[in-house]
């Protein structure tokens, strides 16, 4: 350790010395607080011995101006004084610890120089590392606030992204329903042009295909979910929309709908409205000849992960020599073709009550297998 002695006592300055360089200390000296001040390197010593009784500037204005200079240097008051009061007041000044002139026993200053110091070398290790860990505090926050603002760019423009695809989005969906119905328009004017109704139909049936699926990219456009419908509002306005279509005055269908409220991604959407615009209109077409009054029935449920579908009639039923193996019209094509596209399956009912249409498949997550048992309708 290096070591400061301060004493206008020489005989004390050169015991203290001796006696601590036999230790291996570095003992420097000062006969009085003015050449003590005037050291060049206060800071660089680990201990003040200091004496309180000297000529000229006292041990207690030294160890004031000490204080000033070299805060964190402890200081031990070695004095003859037995007044109490320099002791309160040099351990007000800042004193880390007092011994009494004449020092018996040296190992008693030697105890005290090397409390004081290692407690001043934790203190300055406390402060040093406090200090550290500001630094590396005031670091982290900044780096944290820069990721806080860079996220919050992110986010920001990630908000912009998403505002701008969900307005192309809908730019997108309203584009190609408008297109389809000039398409259905064309069909239209193009079946007017036939006074045939056997040669309009088939202008009659494109079309209902293609409001179908016009129908689809509507309910896209005017919905919140820009990715889903709901099958429920879709199957209703399409079926009402094919009944009225091919509906005549000597023909009165209801149609019954009991469907519940789920949303189809429009990949399945689209393929899942061609198939109900299918069979609905094969109902309409085929299944009340000769009557003026029918139901068509339509069912809709979502059950572990599978749409399951049923459009059935009271009509005359299907004809017995119907393979839906090689179908034999283009719109039943269309509904086995679908399903297949939608990894679903179809069922088929016939009888003098009707005929009826079941179809199944996976929807989000759902399994690719085919329900087992009974449809819940």
């Amino acid at each position: 350790m290096r070591i400061l002695c301060v004493d206008d006592d020489a005989a004390i300055r050169m015991t203290i010395q001796a006696y601590l360089d036999d230790l291996g200390h570095d003992v420097s000296l000062a006969p009085d607080g003015e050449q003590c001040l005037q050291l060049p390197d206060l800071n660089a010593f680990d201990a003040v011995l200091l004496d309180l009784n000297m000529p000229g500037m006292g041990g207690l204005a030294t160890l004031e101006r000490l204080r000033d200079l070299a805060p964190e240097l402890p200081v031990v008051v070695v004095s003859g004084t037995g007044n109490i009061q320099d002791v309160i007041s040099a351990l007000r000044l800042g004193a880390a610890d007092f011994i009494t002139k004449p020092v018996e026993d040296m190992a008693i200053l030697l105890h005290s120089v090397n409390t004081v110091a290692e407690r001043s070398r934790l203190i300055k290790e406390n402060r040093e590392h406090r200090e550290r860990l500001e630094i590396m505090v005031e670091e982290r926050t900044r780096s944290l606030t820069q990721e806080v603002a860079e996220r919050a760019a992110a986010e920001e423009a990630l908000r912009a992204a998403l505002a701008e695809k969900t307005v192309l989005l809908k730019e997108v969906h309203h584009r190609v329903k408008n297109n389809l119905q000039i398409v259905c328009s064309l069909l239209s004017l193009q079946a007017l042009r036939y006074s045939d109704d056997r040669l309009a139909a088939p202008f009659q049936d494109s079309q209902a295909r293609v409001r179908a699926m016009a129908l689809v990219h509507e309910k896209l456009y005017r919905s919140q979910d820009l990715s889903r419908i709901d099958l429920a509002a879709y199957m209703s306005e399409l079926t009402l929309f094919l009944v009225q279509a091919y509906c005549s005055r000597n023909l009165m269908v209801t149609p019954d709908l009991d469907c519940q409220s789920f949303h189809l991604a429009v990949d399945s959407a689209v393929p899942c409205g061609l198939i109900i615009n299918e069979l609905v209109t094969n109902s309409l077409k085929h299944a009340f000849n000769g009557r003026s009054t029918g139901v068509i029935r339509l069912r809709a449920a979502l059950v572990d992960g599978h749409a399951l579908i049923a459009v059935s009639d009271d009509g005359n039923g299907l004809p017995s020599w119907l393979d839906l193996d090689n179908p034999p019209s283009l719109g039943l094509q269309l509904v086995t073709s679908l399903v297949r596209q939608l990894r679903g399956t179809l069922r088929v009912h016939t009888g003098p009550g009707g005929a009826a249409f079941e179809v199944s498949f996976p929807v989000q997550g759902g399994e690719d297998a085919a329900l087992q048992g009974e449809a819940p309708f």
